[in-house]
């Protein structure tokens, strides 16, 4: 059986929420990298000023 969990990221264009399976999730902890360009991948396709925001505050 799968487990779900809610993401939540905030940015300066707002924040988002969205469930991924847990496994996913757990996996960071293998792979921190590609979990999260996969979870920026679903974040970007629901709110691309958001994370463009987020990056660019990453950055300074």
């Amino acid at each position: 059986m799968q487990s779900v969990q809610n993401v939540r990221i905030t940015g300066t264009e707002g924040s988002i929420e969205v469930i991924i399976p847990f496994n996913t999730f757990n996996e960071a902890v293998l792979n921190k990298d590609e979990v999260f360009f996969t979870m920026m991948e679903i974040f970007s396709k629901r709110n691309q000023k958001m994370i463009d925001s987020v990056f660019e505050a990453g950055d300074k």
